[in-house]
């Protein structure tokens, strides 16, 4: 992925001096090479992050299995004690201006 977006850079830097010497038609055939090197280098990159979020997501699985929580979890009694302070802290309230 990543020597298919350096070449690409060269062909691009080759393009600008084939514009320069005012080799028209190399000048149209570098930039048709420079453009298909970047898309390849971009379906690669998009093929390389997906298969590090499958792995990713393998891991995570693999630990939750592990330790038997979930962040699900976590997140649900954290948002259970957070209503819960929530709730004395408005009857502490109406308790004492009332």
């Amino acid at each position: 992925m990543q020597d298919l977006g350096i070449f690409s850079f060269l062909c691009c830097v080759l393009c600008i001096y084939s514009v320069f010497r005012e080799w028209q038609i190399l000048s149209h055939w570098i930039f048709a090479a420079s453009i298909l090197l970047l898309l390849g280098s971009i379906i690669l990159s998009g093929l390389e992050i997906n298969k590090s979020t499958k792995a990713i997501k393998v891991k995570l699985s693999d630990i939750e299995k592990l330790n038997g929580a979930t962040i699900f979890n976590f997140l649900k009694k954290m948002m259970n004690k957070l209503n819960y302070q929530i709730f004395l802290g408005y009857w502490f309230y109406n308790f004492y201006h009332t």
